[in-house]
Parts: C-alpha cells; structure tokens; sequence
C-alpha cells in the first residue's frame, strides 16, 4: 500500500473514541513513511472494501484548531483522501416535548445531516454584531460546516432507509468488536438503562460529587422505557465550539434556536476544506451532570454506526483500476483530458501528420514503439526515462502522441502531457494538471504547492503512468528538468528534444537515447501519396521515392511537398522542376540562411533546406492567392515574433484602441481589418486562419465551448518566417509582445477579475525571450517616440503583475523599464520615475530598505522641483518614503512627514480623493506601528474609503487590518478578532491564499492569538504564515522573517527548545541579509538567540554572539 491508496480519513479525540475506531477495522496495514514536519501518528488499515487512516488529536488538545491541524496534516501525507468521519462522543439535547419523536438517549448515534439552514454542524459561538430593529444590534451567527460530500449523503440516506426496513447491524459489529478485545469489552459495556439518568435543565449537579448517587432525585425526568438496548440513530443538526456545553437551561436556549440535537467541540475545525460526515455517540445531556460513565460505549455505537456507513458506500468509488479523481470516472478519460490540455491550453498538438492514425503507417514506426517498449519494461527504484531526439518536423511529439495512444490502458493506467519549452511552461502545465487532480485547498495557494503535489501525487499512484515532456528543446533555460520527474516505482517518462546534450538525461544512451533520421521509404511515400491527395494512375512510384528522397525523408517538409502538389494540383514529377527552381533561389538570394546552417549539425543542414525550400513554395502559392500584403502573410509575420506556442484569439482582439499608423504598431496593422470600430470580426479572422491552416503552415485549436481560438508555429515554420522578414527587409518586430499585452491590460477593468488561463498566458508571454529583444531593440532606434511608448506599455505588465500578487516578476519588470527610460528618457522624465517609484514600494515591503530610500528620496526631490509638493505623484512616493522610515524604527521622521502629507493632500485635492485617503490610511498604519492605538483609530478613513472604494476594495482591506491592530493593541479583543476574521475571508477569495495582503492577515490574526495566549491557534496561523510565505514572498521577506520570529516564542511556550533554537538561528540569519550584521533588527534578532539559550543555561553559545 501507499499513500494514495487510502481515500477516507476517520479523525477522533480522545484515546478511548480512537481505540474502538482500530478495533473495527477488518484488516490493519502497516505504517508508511512521513512527511518530518508530521506530528500525527496514523493507523492504517480496511473496512469493507476502503482503505482508510486513523488520526486522532494530541492528548489535552480538544477543540476546532486542533482538528484543523490534525485534518491538514493528513492531507500533507495522504493527498487523495478525497473526505473524512469525525468520530466520538457529544452532548445529547434530550426532547420530551415531542413525545418521543425525538427521544435522545445515552448511547445513541448523532449523524451531522445538512438541513435547509446549516450544513450538519454549526458554530454556535462564531458570528458577529449586526444593526437590529429599532436601532438596536443583534449578534448573528455566521459559521457552518460546509455539506458533507455527495457520496456520503447519499449512503447515509440509504442507511438509514435500511435501518427502518431491517434494522441496524451496529449491535452485531459491536460484539465481533468485543470478541476480538476482550479488554474494550469490559470498558465498552452498555452501562444500562437504569445509568441513563437526565435531570431538569434548571437542576444543576451537586458540586464536589463525582457521580449523581447524591443528586436530587425528584429532580429526574421521567421517560418511558425502550423496549430493547438498541442504539437509535438521529440526523440532524450538531452544535460545535472550543468549549464544553455544560449548562441545562443554556443548551435549551441554544438547541431551540437552531433544532441541535448534540453538542461537541472538534466539527467546526474541519472547514470547508476538509469535506466531513460528523458522527457523535452521545454520552452525556450536556449540562452539569457529566461524567465519564458512557464515553466508552458511546464512542463503540458512534464506531460501530461508522462501520456500518462504510459499508453502505459503494466500493467502485476507491476502486483501484478507477482514476483518482471525481471527474474522471475512468482511467482512459483522464488520457483523452490530458491531450485536451495538450491542444488547448498549452498549443502544444502538431497537426502536421508526421505519424497518421491509419493502420498502413504502423509498419513504418514500429521499431522505435517496440524500443520505448523495451526501454520501459525494465523498473528501477526511481522513474524509467527515454528521450526521442530529432531535428525540427521529424515527427518527434507524434511518436510520443500514437505511443500515449497504443498504450494508454496496458500498461500505463494514467498518462499525462507537459510543454517542456521553457522551466515556465512546464510549471503552468503541471498546474493545470493539479486543477484536473482537484487539489486540496492546502496544496492550491502557489504555483510551488501546485506542482510538489502533482509529483507527490504522481509518485504514489496506484497504476503505472507515463509523463511526456514535450519540445525540451533548451535546456539552457532550465535549472534541472529531472527536478519535474516523479519518484517512486511504475513510472516512465518520455522527453522529446531537438537538443543534442538531451541524450545526459538518460541512463543508458546506447539503448534509452532515440535518435530519428526521417520516416523509412515506405512511410514516407505513404505520407506524400495522402498528403497531394493522389490516386490510381496518377501515382508513379517511382516518381514519389525520388520525391521522398530529396526531401531527406522528413515529414513536415513531405507534408509541405504533399499540400503544394494538391493544391497546385500537379503531379509529382513536375513538383520536382517547382522544388529544385525555388531552392536555387533560396541558395543564391538569401544569404540569411547560410548564417542559420551554421548553428546545425551537418546531418541536419540539407534535411532542414528541405524543410524551407518545401515551406517557400507554400508561401509562393499563398502569396499568388492573395498577394505579399495579403492579411495571412502578415499575421503569420505576426506570429513568428511569439516565442511560446500558445497564442490567443484574445491577444489580438483587444486592440482596437490602438492608433495602427503609430510606430509601435508597425506590424500590428493587419489587425485592423478585423475591426469594425470596436467590434472585433471574429468570423473573418478564422476565414483568415483557415487558409493559412489549409498549407500546415499553423496549427489551430478551439476551446470546448468555442469562445477561445488558440493557434500556433511549428518552430521551423517560425524560423523560415522570420528568415524571410530579414531577407524581405521587414524591422525586427519584437516589441508587438509588449504592445499587445500592455494593450490588452489597459482594456481591461479589473484584472483581478481574469480567469487564471489569461492570467497564466500573459505571464508566460511576459517571461519571453521576445520582451529581451525588444528592450534590445529600442536602443538601436532612433524614434523617441516609439521608445516612450512601448515603456509605457511595459510599465502596464508591471502595474499588473503587482497587482495580482506577482512582486518578483514586477520588480523585474519595473527595473528593466526604469533603467531603459532612465537611458531613453532622463531621470527627470514622469514615466522614468514612475517605474523606478513603484520599485522603492515593492523594496519597502521585501524590506530593502536602504535601496528603497534612496531611490523614494531621489524621485521624490525630482517629483517635488517639477511637479509641486501637492501634485498626486508626489503625494504617492511622500507615503512611500514615510512607510520606509516607519520599516526602519525611525517613527517620528515618519509620523512627521505622513502628518504633513495629509495636510496637503486634503487641502488641495479634497479629503474624499484617493490620494487624501491613501496618505491618510499611510499615517493611520505609522500610528499602528509606533504603538499609538487611539490615534491610529481617529487616523483611519476606513468608513470613507468604503463609501469611496467599497467594502471589498483593497484599500478598504487594508484599513481593516490596521484597525485591528489597533483594536488589538488595547485590548479589545473581541474587536479584533472578527475584523481580522472578516478581512481574512475577503482577502483570501479576492487575491488568494498567497498574496501579501492575504499572508499580512494570516500573520496578524496569529498574533492576535499569540497575544491572548492562545498558543494552539497562534500556532497553526503563524506556522502557516511562515510556510507559505516563504514560498510565495521568499524567506528573508518581513512576513516570512516576522513568522519565524514569533513561531520561536510559541516553541518557547512549549518548550521545544530545539526547534526555537533552529528558527532563532534562521530568523537572525534572515536579519543579516537583509539589514546587515550590524543593524538593530539584526542586533534584536542576535539578543533573542542569546536570551534563548540563557534561558536553558547554554552561557557558552550565548558568550560566542556577543
């Protein structure tokens, strides 16, 4: 067994509920290795036909958080466990006036059922104060356990159908239990009927007593007896929170309002993240009257009813020969989706054909399927790799395609495809292949998370899989792509490359290193005689192995040769006087191509003439038909300059702003002819695309629904295009990337509100080596203008990639426009200093603060001379430089400047304009910082940025937090606590879990915790702050650095000192780099490692910092 193989978690509290949870598993497995930071200790083993794992929560831990972290950490371990069983005892709220329709007794079953209102359990202590009537405010509660998953309701509907009809089995399963263990069935014995005692809610138990021996007995509420010892199951709603239900006339109140029928503390921590069934064994009334007394029994009845569930539960959803995940119900489906995602989302399916799907082609390709075959047959400890090298067009991601095909059922169970052109392109397709694995929300926060668990996952799959790597054709632009192969038995991974260096991927290159040199006569001749179209007499075998034999064998330049014939309609042995007067000329008037052949290997050069002269006839009869300006000829000049082959209808279509007579729209113009005004004519444009599609010359694909159009450039093609724009005398046009992204994004409104495919796509294309180009490009022009404006343009990908959370890429982006308009443009130019100005923020918040305080003090002495003290801009780096004064301890320098900011942006632009409330917001977060709580409430225009902004607007956001801080900081908890919840809960589904802002929060809410001593929950939202921010914000960010900080006070609490020490150590040496050795943070950080180890006598260490 492995990790994957377990599909259902069982979670209880306390000792005793877990003890008879293992005692009714039909089999025990034994234990699989951990993730280090992993402090559950697991069971594992089968009921029916599921294989499940057993966690229960620390000892003298109970309650929401605990399970919380309990939950997450199975996930870490056991990614595909797809729900879970909360399992133990509850509080029961007895009911006698409903006359026995809902007569709750001890040892009876609970089972959390979704009504109208909750779903199963609710959090009957969470909420938050709103308006009421009359001017009155009214305390809602606002939390819910999500549903339970489908699956589980339908075998608890089921069930209990079944227990009406027959009668349960949970007494049958309880005696094999205590057969099997004698020592639980003395514990685990229904103490009876006449131990079942339940007082008047208003009657509280006699204090010091263990027992109710000494309990008014006239206090008793007297029911009818069963007729037998049968446990009753009841559904309905469960109340959970951190603490015990111990009042009679409180659980009243409380049971009336919302219909609970049990009370408990641990459901409400397994959130919507963890899709769970609550089961609770009822062992008390909930009231003062508790003890001990039916724990055991109850937890066997809540187990007993848990087994029986599992067995309701049809086994075909954790069968072994079905695919992981929901969506995909067999193993061959998740084949077909995965070649979806080669052909829509990634561009990546060549429909040149140099490999057919007709049977008679089988013969030419057979040897090389027959050695992958061998190469894969033999296993090792880690993944079986063979790599199919060839030349550009050789039909390598056609070979790797029909073998997918052949053997996607035997014996690869699952397949999947990844674009290896670029480390980026790898990263986005195995993101996409955790959104069709569904990812658990605890593995969906970054792009990293995304990717480890799709290896992870792979790695411990119940079938043999095979992973593609297609078009790994640079390697230079990769760290190490064997860093992206699974681990673990049952896998193989192909690699298709035009590298030579590609061969050092495998282990033995004699037998694993495929090497393609073209089709064999047969196959190509094959492929000539499909692709012309020709029939019967008019094929002259003879004539078509000539053919075949000056094109060097090569399938895309026979395919090429095959659509000229058929579209020129000629016969084959006339093609020849058409291809050998175009490759003479090529030769004697395109000395461009002499200087291409020189990066080829010598086996490679005459192939690759074959393949341009085939593509230049191509071109010849597209332009007889439309002419060297036609709209086909430019948009395949406008393809060539993308360097990924991904290219959308949606790049292009949101261009009508621009002004296509200006220079940075050399290029672009063939846009204009799909434009009526602002409508993009999307029919004409794929008219356009079809002709060119029609001569293999581009490859197409359509989203399912139709509404994206994506296409792209076998590289050749792309090569042959852009030698021919040189030859012809067109400029180098690699600024088009820039112009167009920079022109979509300024068409947008909300790029938050993008679907993460767009997003994704423009960041690729944002990481191109075409963007190098154009910066390189604007050097050597002379045109002032054209330089000004595609800087501008660049500075909206920086604008955007800031925005949604990207600050590396942004400050790259910024650095690079910044330096080219500090050479273009001046120093004193608005846009140079813009670039540079948003650059002092983002090294303000990586706290680079003396880079960034420079830079803000230059523009801001610039913006000043040239624009005035109360222009916006300067407004805008004033609040910057007064935020790194903040960062920097240097409060009253920051307070007085903010102050002064303020003023001035009042006066002069009102206090209702943004850059008012901007400054304003800046001060009240200074006052948070030094400590000023009153002042930074008065300070804060929370209220109007919400009238101005709205109360989801991020800087409405970040108000909220600092007014937290502040409720924090005087101790209205209460206060604070649900603000920072609520903003939580925005930030997370407007900017995700990895944002800045989102982390911020995560942060400060721990430390809300951290500060009320609730070490429990301060853990585990500080733990989580640290983790992911290390690997979304880097780890010498300040939150990652602030995380660690305070996680080594919690290890102080628990004195686990070894741990405090290790993070001690890793936040001084953050400190270090980012301060220098002898700034105070970084003295603070050396004084905390020394009082640490002071406190556990180590005087030597301590001696050895100073």
């Amino acid at each position: 067994m492995w990790h994957a193989d377990y599909r259902i978690a069982l979670i209880s509290a306390l000792p005793i509920e877990r003890a008879c949870a293992e005692a009714l598993l039909d089999e025990r497995h034994s234990d699989l290795p951990l993730r280090l930071r992993d402090s559950n200790v697991y069971t594992l083993g089968r009921i029916g036909r599921h294989n499940v794992v057993l966690a229960s929560l620390p000892k003298g831990t109970p309650g929401n958080v605990s399970a919380a972290r309990v939950a997450s950490r199975i996930w870490q371990n056991f990614p595909q466990v797809r729900f879970g069983l909360m399992i133990g005892v509850g509080g029961g709220v007895p009911d006698v006036e409903h006359k026995g329709k809902r007569d709750i007794r001890l040892g009876d079953v609970i089972v959390g059922k979704p009504d109208s209102t909750f779903g199963g359990v609710v959090q009957y202590r969470m909420g938050k104060t709103v308006p009421g009537p009359s001017g009155t405010s009214e305390f809602k509660r606002v939390g819910s356990l999500n549903r339970p998953p489908d699956i589980l309701l339908a075998a608890v509907s089921k069930l209990e159908a079944r227990h009406l009809a027959k009668g349960s089995e949970m007494l049958k399963h309880l005696s094999k239990m205590m057969e099997h263990y004698p020592m639980l069935r003395e514990r685990c014995l229904n103490p009876g009927p006449e131990r079942d005692l339940l007082f008047k809610a208003a009657y509280n138990h006699e204090e010091d007593e263990e027992s109710c021996n000494e309990c008014d007995a006239t206090k008793k509420v007297d029911r009818t007896p069963r007729q037998d010892q049968e446990p009753v199951v009841h559904y309905g709603t469960i109340a959970s929170a951190d603490e015990v239900m111990r009042h009679g006339l409180t659980r009243d109140v409380i049971a009336k309002d919302f219909g609970i029928l049990c009370f408990e503390m641990e459901a409400a921590g397994l959130d919507g993240d963890f899709p769970c069934l609550v089961i609770r064994g009822i062992c008390d009334y909930a009231d003062s009257h508790k003890n001990k007394e039916w724990q055991p029994y109850a937890s066997a009845t809540a187990a007993a009813y848990a087994k029986e569930l599992l067995y309701t539960i049809p086994s075909e959803e954790n069968d072994r020969k079905v695919a992981l995940w929901s969506i995909l119900r067999r193993s061959q489906y998740f084949f077909a989706i995965c070649i979806l995602l080669l052909a829509i989302l990634l561009g990546a399916m060549k429909t040149f054909p140099g490999i057919q799907n007709d049977n008679r082609e089988q013969l030419s390709v057979s040897n090389i399927l027959f050695r992958l075959d061998q190469v894969f047959h033999y296993q090792r400890d880690g993944p079986q790799i063979a790599v199919i090298r060839g030349m550009g067009g050789q039909g390598k991601s056609q070979l790797a395609l029909k073998y997918c095909q052949l053997k996607r059922n035997a014996p690869f169970q699952f397949t999947f495809w990844v674009d290896a052109s670029t480390e980026a392109s790898v990263q986005v397709s195995l993101e996409s292949v955790a959104s069709l694995m569904e990812a658990p929300k605890a593995w969906s926060s970054t792009q990293e998370l995304k990717v480890t668990y799709v290896l992870q996952t792979m790695a411990t799959l119940p079938g043999r899989w095979l992973l593609v790597f297609d078009n790994y054709d640079d390697p230079g632009t990769f760290g190490n792509l064997r860093d992206y192969f699974p681990q673990g038995q049952g896998g193989s991974v192909l690699v298709t490359s035009r590298h030579a260096d590609s061969h050092a991927l495998v282990y033995n290159p004699t037998q694993d290193f495929i090497e393609l040199h073209g089709l064999d006569e047969k196959a190509a001749v094959l492929l000539l005689e499909q692709k012309s179209g020709l029939h019967g007499s008019d094929l002259i075998p003879n004539h078509s192995r000539l053919v075949v034999e000056r094109l060097g064998y090569h399938p895309l330049a026979i395919t090429q040769a095959g659509k000229y014939i058929m579209v020129q309609r000629i016969s084959i042995d006339r093609f020849l006087s058409h291809y050998d007067r175009r490759r003479e000329t090529i030769f004697k008037t395109m000395p461009q191509v002499s200087q291409y052949k020189r990066r080829l290997s010598e086996n490679e050069k005459d192939t690759t003439m074959n393949v341009f002269t085939t593509l230049e006839l191509s071109f010849q009869r597209l332009e007889s038909q439309i002419g060297e300006q036609g709209a086909a000829i430019k948009l395949l000049n406008l393809f060539s300059v993308f360097e990924y082959n991904d290219i959308s209808e949606q790049i292009l279509r949101a261009n009508w702003r621009i002004d296509f007579n200006s220079e940075e729209a050399e290029g672009l113009d063939v846009l204009e002819s799909f434009y009526d005004g602002p409508v993009w004519d999307s029919a004409l444009f794929r008219e356009t695309i079809s002709a060119i599609e029609d001569l293999s010359l581009v490859q197409t694909s359509v989203t399912k629904n139709g509404s994206q159009y994506h296409f792209s450039l076998h590289p050749l093609v792309r090569d042959w295009i852009r030698l021919r724009k040189i030859h012809n005398g067109s400029a180098e046009t690699s600024c088009i990337v820039i112009v167009l992204i920079g022109s979509l994004l300024r068409d947008v409104d909300d790029w938050c509100q993008m679907s993460a495919s767009t997003k994704e796509q423009l960041l690729l294309h944002m990481q191109s080596p075409a963007i190098d180009k154009c910066l390189a490009e604007l050097k050597e022009t002379h045109m002032k203008l054209l330089r000004e404006r595609v800087l501008n343009l660049h500075f909206q990908s920086g604008e955007f990639t800031y925005k949604i959370g990207h600050r590396g890429l942004a400050a790259t982006i910024f650095k690079h426009t910044g330096d080219h308009q500090l050479e273009f443009l001046g120093q004193n130019h608005s846009s140079t200093l813009d670039s540079f100005s948003r650059l002092a923020e983002i090294y303000t918040e990586w706290g680079r603060l003396e880079e960034a305080e420079l830079l803000a003090v230059n523009i801001f002495e610039q913006r000043r001379s040239t624009m005035g003290e109360s222009h916006v801009d300067t407004l805008r780096i004033s609040n910057t430089l007064a935020s790194n004064y903040a960062a920097q301890g240097r409060f009253q320098e920051a307070v007085d400047l903010s102050k002064r900011v303020t003023e001035i942006a009042e006066q002069t632009h009102g206090k209702e304009h943004w850059a008012a409330l901007q400054s304003r917001q800046n001060l009240a977060g200074i006052y948070v910082n030094l400590g000023k709580w009153e002042e930074a409430i008065e300070a804060s225009p929370r209220e109007m940025i919400k009238q101005v902004f709205g109360n989801n607007s991020l800087s409405a956001l970040v108000c909220n937090n600092d007014l937290a801080l502040a409720y924090q900081g005087l101790k209205r908890w209460k206060e604070a606590e649900d603000l920072m919840a609520e903003t939580l809960s925005i930030q997370k589904q407007m900017l995700g879990a990895t944002h800045l802002h989102t982390l911020t929060s995560v942060l400060n809410l721990g430390l809300l915790f951290l500060a009320q001593e609730r070490w429990e929950e301060a853990e585990m939202l500080v733990s989580q702050a640290m983790e992911q921010g290390e690997l979304a914000l880097g780890e010498y960010h300040p939150v990652t650095l602030a995380s660690i900080e305070s996680l080594v006070a919690i290890r102080e609490h628990q004195r686990r000192w070894a741990e405090a020490e290790q993070l001690a150590q890793k936040a001084l040496a953050g400190r270090v780099q980012v301060f220098g050795r002898d700034h105070k943070r970084t003295l603070a950080g050396k004084n905390a490692l020394m009082r640490l180890y002071l406190k556990q006598g180590k005087v030597s260490e301590a001696q050895a910092l100073q």
